[in-house]
């Protein structure tokens, strides 16, 4: 999407609440309000370079349904200690690499 022109919010806007909108899924996935299925990754520096997603170790945690999977260093223990194993499996460094640079569900703008 950046390369087509898109500038860094515009390209995460469309991969999260315009992506879920255009699939159909609007009203439960793609941002972060009331109601919505929480599945998020965290950084720890601003997007705005969005190669930033490239770079290992560049997302510091992830939450899958609303329960941490990989559990950002700043998170209180008692978000972390009580989370159930993820209903779908964490993607590692080779099932990542394996589906390109697409993200299903990211950081959730708007």
């Amino acid at each position: 999407l950046r390369r087509s022109g898109l500038t860094a919010p515009e390209a995460l806007l469309a991969a999260t609440a315009t992506g879920a909108r255009l699939c159909g899924v609007g009203d439960r996935l793609g941002r972060i309000a009331v109601g919505y299925t929480f599945d998020a990754i965290l950084l720890d520096e601003a997007p705005a370079d969005l190669r930033l997603f490239e770079q290992p170790g560049a997302v510091s945690g992830v939450f899958l349904g609303g329960r941490p999977v990989l559990a950002h260093p700043r998170l209180p223990a008692s978000m972390t200690g009580s989370a159930a194993p993820p209903t779908h499996p964490v993607p590692n460094a080779a099932d990542r690499a394996a589906a390109g640079r697409v993200l299903p569900s990211g950081p959730a703008i708007g």
